[in-house]
């Protein structure tokens, strides 16, 4: 019977890692929609992605760079399998800055200097009067 009421309370307290959609400021965030998902394992295939017409990129192994990746596109999905690193060594930048709207990233980890020094970059930045509609999770 304890073990019962054990399962129940931390299934009462869990998070939904699977939402099917966004909420909170997010919420109204539709990315890239349904269209046909692009598939990356690397830094030049990502970039090349962000940089044509994809809507849906899938990021399928982690990814070690050097450079911040910047992005101004609109209407995005990026998601990650499972386990997923974008790390950028650099010291001094981030991992990604986003200038565009409606943009959903999702099961990706990010990993620079930024998230252990207060003299790193943001390791996810949004600049600028268009950067809205966000749902990252």
């Amino acid at each position: 019977m304890t073990v019962i009421l054990a399962v129940s309370a931390l299934s009462a307290w869990s998070v939904n890692y699977c939402q099917t959609s966004a909420f909170g400021y997010g919420k109204s965030a539709t990315g890239g929609g349904t269209a046909t998902p692009t598939l990356v394992d690397s830094y030049s295939a990502l970039k090349s992605a962000l940089g044509n017409s994809n809507k849906v990129i899938i990021i399928t192994k982690s990814i070690a760079f050097s450079t911040q990746i910047e992005c101004s596109k609109s209407n995005l999905t990026i998601l990650g399998m499972p386990g997923v690193i974008l790390s950028n060594s650099n010291k001094d930048e981030g991992v990604f800055k986003f200038k565009g709207k409606n943009i959903i990233i999702r099961n990706i980890a990010f990993k620079g200097p930024g998230a252990t020094s207060n003299q790193g970059g943001d390791l996810l930045c949004f600049e600028g009067k268009d950067a809205s509609t966000a749902w990252v999770d």
